[in-house]
């Protein structure tokens, strides 16, 4: 009670109209709005609202740390709203505020709000321990949030999958209807001549040779040393090829998602140890892998896309 009626005086001595715009001032807090904002921004893949957010932060007199405090709060609401059927006995919010966290709480998947909240509480330690890079880190953090694409962790691959779950519960990866006649009657079949369906069967094409070098014979093998390591990685190396020339291997996928996951010099020192070991070749480091995305190696588009 003795800090509330101080900060009263605080802000009457101002000299101003008492609101919620000036009592955040005085109390050197963001404000529910603006944290309301930031998460708009990030639904939204707004980079330049973003960075725009924070620059105003570390211009102004408002701790970072305050605001991502506010932020971690504002999700941990949103995750309640998704997952408590009576959430708002457990929400400390106004009117306006609860329906501000229903708003934002409906484009997020449980997965996703959980691996974001992940994403803010190791930003926060990081920023407790390098105070000079607070606007840095949070910028880093606020973007890789925006696309969950940018991270390799376990959880960010969980929260694509969530949303890809959610579309194919929602139809949208439907197969197309069948094509009706102008009248509205389904075509009917028509029969083929031979001379038709001969000149309509297609011709056998070569098989693509994914890079110059011979075929990795042992390949299941180093799929399943590496995944006594990392279940996602092997995941991603169960459906790739690849061949090795010398001590160059080159790995095939069908997708720029597992391109970047095998990509990472961790993943190929692990791939290159399971590979020297599995084929008895001696000497293959990372440096040696390296990764193309070849669109034959998936016949469909990579259903993450644009999650």
């Amino acid at each position: 009670m003795r800090d509330a009626i101080s900060l009263l005086e605080l802000c009457a001595g101002s000299g101003k109209t008492v609101d919620i715009v000036l009592v955040n001032s005085a109390a050197g807090v963001s404000g529910r709005e603006n944290v309301s904002q930031t998460v708009a921004a990030v639904i939204k893949k707004n980079n330049p609202a973003i960075f725009g957010i924070i620059g105003d932060f570390s211009s102004s007199a408002v701790d970072l740390l305050v605001f991502w405090q506010e932020l971690i709060s504002y999700y941990r609401d949103m995750l309640v709203m998704r997952t408590a059927p009576d959430s708002i006995r457990y929400l400390d919010l106004t009117e306006d505020e609860i329906n501000d966290v229903k708003k934002n709480s409906a484009a997020f998947t449980r997965e996703r709000l959980l691996y974001h909240i992940r994403l803010l509480e190791d930003a926060y330690i990081t920023m407790q321990r390098s105070s000079n890079l607070k606007r840095v880190c949070a910028e880093m953090t606020l973007v890789r949030m925006t696309d969950d694409r940018l991270s390799e962790t376990p959880d960010a691959l969980l929260s694509r999958i969530a949303a890809l779950e959610e579309k194919i519960a929602q139809g949208v990866f439907a197969s197309p209807s069948p094509s009706v006649e102008a009248a509205g009657e389904p075509a009917e079949d028509k029969p083929e001549s031979d001379s038709a369906a001969a000149e309509n069967i297609p011709e056998p094409t070569p098989e693509k040779t994914h890079g110059s070098g011979t075929p990795i014979d042992f390949w299941n093998e180093v799929v399943k040393s590496v995944e006594r390591s990392d279940i996602g990685l092997s995941f991603q190396l169960r459906r790739a090829k690849a061949v090795i020339s010398g001590r160059r291997v080159t790995i095939n996928v069908g997708d720029s998602f597992s391109e970047s996951l095998i990509n990472s010099p961790g993943n190929r020192d692990l791939i290159a140890k399971a590979i020297s070991a599995a084929g008895d070749i001696p000497g293959i480091t990372g440096s040696d892998i390296s990764v193309t995305v070849s669109k034959e190696e998936n016949s469909g588009d990579d259903p993450f896309e644009g999650l």
